[in-house]
C-alpha cells in the first residue's frame, strides 16, 4: 500500500513568483536542502499508508458541495524538532471566506484541526544549531512575502515514495471542488 496525503498544489503563477522570490535566501543559504519547485504543495491530511481508493472515496464524501476557496502564500516560519526542521511558507485565505475554506478542505481530508497550520515547505535542513539560527534567519526575511491569488479548485490525493535523493510525490487522483 502506498503512503498518501490530500494536499493542494498552488497554481504555476504562484509556483514562479515564490521560486522568484526564494533565489536570494537560496543562494545565502546554500548548505539548506532546498525543494524543488515540482514538490511544492499544502499537505491538508497525511493518511499513512492507504488504498488509493479508499481514501478518494472518503475525501469526494466528505468534500462534496465545498467551495474552492482564493488562497494565497503569506508570511514564513520554521518548524524545528531535535533531528532538524523546516522552513516554510504560509498558506491562508485572501479573505475570511477563504480562511473558513482552507480549514473546511483540511478537515474534509481527515486533518486533526487541533494540530493543522497550512504551510508549503521550501527548505529542510538537519540537526545543527548554527544552521537552525540561519534557517529562522531566513524566515525572518521572507516574513513579508505575499504570493498572487489563486483558486483551489481540486484536492489531490498524492502518494509518497521515500528514496536517499528525497520523496518522490505522484498525484493519484483530483477531486473537483464547487467553483462559484
Amino acid at each position: 500500500m502506498p503512503r498518501l496525503f490530500t494536499a493542494l498544489v498552488p497554481d504555476d503563477a504562484v509556483l514562479r513568483d515564490l521560486a522568484t522570490a526564494l533565489r536570494p535566501v537560496q543562494a545565502a543559504l546554500p548548505e539548506a536542502r532546498w525543494e524543488p519547485v515540482e514538490r511544492w504543495h499544502v499537505t491538508l491530511c497525511f493518511h499513512g499508508q492507504a488504498e488509493v481508493a479508499d481514501i478518494t472515496a472518503e475525501l469526494r464524501e466528505n468534500a462534496r458541495g465545498l467551495a474552492a476557496p482564493t488562497l494565497r502564500l503569506a508570511g514564513a516560519g520554521t518548524f524545528q524538532n531535535p533531528s532538524g526542521g523546516v522552513v516554510w511558507i504560509g498558506v491562508a485565505g485572501v479573505d475570511s471566506a477563504g480562511d473558513q475554506g482552507l480549514n473546511r478542505l483540511a478537515e474534509a481530508s481527515g486533518a486533526d484541526m487541533g494540530r493543522f497550520s497550512g504551510h508549503l515547505t521550501v527548505a529542510r535542513w538537519k540537526d545543527g544549531r548554527p544552521l537552525a539560527r540561519r534557517c529562522r534567519e531566513v524566515a525572518g526575511e521572507l516574513a513579508d512575502y505575499v504570493s498572487p491569488a489563486w483558486t483551489a479548485t481540486d484536492l489531490v490525493v498524492m502518494s509518497s515514495q521515500l528514496s536517499p535523493r528525497g520523496p518522490r510525490y505522484t498525484v493519484e487522483e483530483r477531486v473537483a471542488l464547487r467553483v462559484p
